[in-house]
């Protein structure tokens, strides 16, 4: 019906440090007190703390909290889902809105005037939630192939893609992400950190996007990778590159993705 997608991409929360699922995996007595309240919550767990209000709060006790309530993980995954389609890509869902809205009404999302999407929920090797969507909207397919035969216009949109996306971070985070890796410093989680205001504070939000890209999109092989023809549990060698789901896109996946 729309013809080729615009763009395809995927995102996955980091529910093992989501503040919001954790809290509402426990019991609630009421409307004071946590888990009601979270106040310092997310601090506990970014300094390392081993216990919050009683609870055990290392990485691995966590993961079982996280474990024992999947509801509120899916939850938190479904409201996250809406405000993607809803905010960035300008598309709400199907059951969230009445009326399909005129196209040349439509306020534009982080890739354009949308036109429609699409996404498909999975889960993860861990049993987490991701979504892979394709968009339509923006720069459709057929421009962009019609643009290429035409000098005058690949720069100019070689100039707009670069106001849409960005597959790169700037050197100087690079570099301090290396370092801290060599020093064997592991950073906060962005999920645990308060990004600032896109609009009133643009550089220091920027910086924040940067931050956030280079410590969750810096792929490391693990046995959740290993998704080979023989299957990840057949091939025991973590530290090896050669079977990583990712190699077969992209060879140099051990440097980077972004």
């Amino acid at each position: 019906m729309y013809g080729m997608p615009s763009i395809f991409f995927t995102y996955a929360a980091d529910n093992i440090n989501g503040i919001l699922n954790l809290r509402m995996s426990f019991l609630q007595n009421g409307n004071g007190g946590f888990p009601a309240d979270g106040s310092g919550f997310a601090e506990a767990i970014r300094n390392k703390e081993k216990d919050f209000h009683t609870i055990k709060i290392a990485p691995h006790y966590l993961r079982t909290i996280l474990a024992k309530g999947p509801v509120a993980a899916a939850e938190v995954f479904r409201l996250l889902t809406e405000a993607v389609f809803e905010i960035l890509l300008g598309t709400p869902t199907d059951h969230s809105t009445k009326r399909t809205q005129p196209l040349p009404d439509r306020k534009p999302g982080v890739f354009g005037t949308p036109i429609a999407s699409f996404g498909c929920v999975e889960e993860q090797a861990r049993g987490s939630l991701h979504l892979h969507v394709v968009y339509w909207g923006g720069l459709p397919a057929h421009l962009l192939q019609c643009a290429a035969s035409y000098e005058a216009l690949i720069s100019a949109v070689a100039k707009a893609l670069d106001g849409i996306v960005k597959g790169e971070v700037d050197a100087d985070v690079h570099v301090e992400h290396l370092l801290q890796k060599a020093e064997e410093v592991i950073p906060p989680r962005p999920a645990l950190t308060t990004a600032r205001h896109p609009l009133r504070q643009s550089a220091e939000f920027h910086d924040d996007v940067q931050q956030a890209a280079i410590i969750c999109n810096c792929h490391s092989h693990s046995q959740t990778c290993k998704a080979g023809k023989l299957g990840k549990k057949k091939l025991s060698d973590a530290s090896s590159s050669a079977n990583c789901i990712r190699n077969i896109l992209l060879p140099n996946c051990a440097v980077s993705r972004s």
